[in-house]
């Protein structure tokens, strides 16, 4: 009886070591689940972590790039807005200035520096020739009427050996040829008028050519010819002294 009381004592402390050991390992087990996920959850925070770092390094990289590359172009269009244009024609060169209240700066080529007449000086000048430029169209438009042989509806030519188609009388022919004579002189004033606009837009007009590459001083603004005979004749390349000269 002692014995297996004995033999059951020592099951049951065995028993107990057992539930113990067991115990002892399944809480070892739960420890290290535990320590695992903990340290994925680790691994896993510092690679979100280093992504979300590696992201806005990314970002801002890419707003620093664009911000660097948008400063650098603004630099590049001021760099050209600042840069005054210049334009060479061979015989001369023109430096266009960047305010319409500022002159153009002509240098000819024997080295000759002229200050031009400025953009908004010039525009009066422009809108003067324009204005004369299409009274002289109408003009022309209504000689043309005047040339055409009703019969035919063709204008008659001045070469043409019979040029008009009532020759026989006079006073009709002479009055044809006078029409023509005025068209022809109203084609050549056009013709100045729109070379006057291209000086215009190049910057040169109001020059006088005969004192672009050595001034005379024949009149007071030389070697610009003065604002009074441009409005009077806008499309001449000469003061009046240099014109009287000419024409002796």
């Amino acid at each position: 009886m002692a014995k297996k009381a004995t033999t059951k004592k020592t099951e049951t402390k065995e028993k107990k070591e057992t539930k113990k050991t067991t115990k002892a390992k399944t809480t070892e087990k739960k420890a290290k689940a535990a320590k695992t996920e903990n340290k994925t959850k680790k691994t896993t925070k510092t690679t979100k972590t280093a992504s979300a770092k590696k992201t806005a390094s990314a970002k801002k990289s890419a707003t620093t790039k664009k911000a660097t590359s948008s400063k650098s172009k603004k630099t590049t269009k001021t760099e050209a807005k600042d840069k005054p244009q210049v334009i060479s024609t061979g015989r001369i060169t023109i430096k266009v200035p960047k305010r319409k209240k500022d002159p153009y700066i002509v240098t000819t080529a024997t080295g000759v520096v002229i200050k031009g007449y400025s953009p908004a000086e010039l525009e009066e000048f422009k809108e003067i020739i324009i204005k004369r430029r299409d009274e002289i169209v109408e003009q022309l438009q209504l000689l043309k009427e005047q040339m055409m042989d009703p019969n035919t509806g063709e204008y008659v030519n001045e070469n043409s050996p019979y040029s008009l188609h009532m020759a026989e009388q006079g006073t009709d022919a002479q009055e044809r040829e006078k029409l023509f004579l005025w068209a022809q002189r109203e084609s050549k004033f056009l013709r100045y008028l729109e070379d006057a606009l291209q000086r215009i837009e190049l910057g040169t007009y109001g020059i006088c050519v005969d004192c672009m590459d050595e001034p005379k001083h024949l009149c007071p603004t030389c070697p610009l010819i003065p604002k009074e005979r441009l409005r009077a004749v806008p499309h001449t390349q000469h003061c009046v002294q240099v014109k009287q000269q000419l024409q002796k």
